[in-house]
């Protein structure tokens, strides 16, 4: 599933695709199981960014000096993150957590 340049909010939920969402402008909340998960923006508003993930990547690509909280986990997976100033990583058994902001 591919989503460009929307200015309404978003609310995908699917099984089994890719989804990839390039230019929001408002909340973008994404549900996927057993696929790829994408999301960038050029400009990065208030509203809520939230996607639940089973069984593939999540890519986050936001604007340069984006200012923002940001809470991860992944369950039997791994985080990486190349945004700086981030909390550090920590693995908890089979759970990993990060916080920015």
């Amino acid at each position: 599933m591919n989503v460009n340049t929307i200015t309404g909010p978003v609310d995908i939920a699917t099984t089994l695709k890719d989804v990839i969402v390039n230019n929001f402008s408002r909340s973008c909340k994404v549900s996927n199981e057993r696929g790829d998960v994408s999301l960038s923006t050029a400009a990065l508003g208030k509203d809520a960014i939230e996607v639940r993930n089973r069984f593939g990547d999540v890519t986050l690509i936001l604007p340069p000096g984006s200012l923002f909280e940001m809470d991860v986990t992944a369950r039997n997976g791994r985080i990486r993150s190349d945004f700086g100033d981030a909390e550090s990583i920590v693995r908890n058994g089979d759970v990993m957590t990060l916080k920015y902001g």
